[in-house]
């Protein structure tokens, strides 16, 4: 697990596959110690969870292309708005999306330089 934090934020960036044999990258936004949003752009079946409050997406790969991409760009232009459903209204209006797209984007360059040394990859 890589972890970076922008403002009162922290973004949890691992490799992880689930029972199903699914997986691929994980992004977890953590707000102090709870768990606000996690994207799951996984090989077979991705989608993001807003975790404190239930709710479940799958991204439909049809429109996306890329889902690693598309959650960078998510990240890049709605995580503040994607924050504020979560509700922390707060930490959505102090948020630097720029800043929290290359802090994210560089944890998750150095989740792929570890999965391509040992032969796998973080998309299909």
């Amino acid at each position: 697990v890589i972890e970076v934090g922008v403002g009162d934020l922290r973004f949890q960036v691992e490799r992880r596959t689930v029972d199903s044999g699914d997986g691929g990258v994980t992004i977890r936004v953590l707000v102090g110690t709870e768990e606000a949003i996690r994207f799951d752009p996984f090989e077979i079946t991705p989608h993001y969870h807003y975790v404190s409050i239930g709710e479940r997406q799958t991204i439909d790969q049809v429109l996306t292309g890329d889902p690693v991409q598309w959650v960078f760009n998510l990240i890049q232009e709605s995580l503040d708005v994607m924050l504020k459903h979560a509700g922390f209204l707060e930490e959505a209006e102090a948020l630097d999306l720029d800043e929290a797209f290359n802090q994210v984007g560089r944890a998750v360059s150095a989740i792929e330089g570890i999965l391509e040394a040992e032969g796998e990859s973080t998309s299909p």
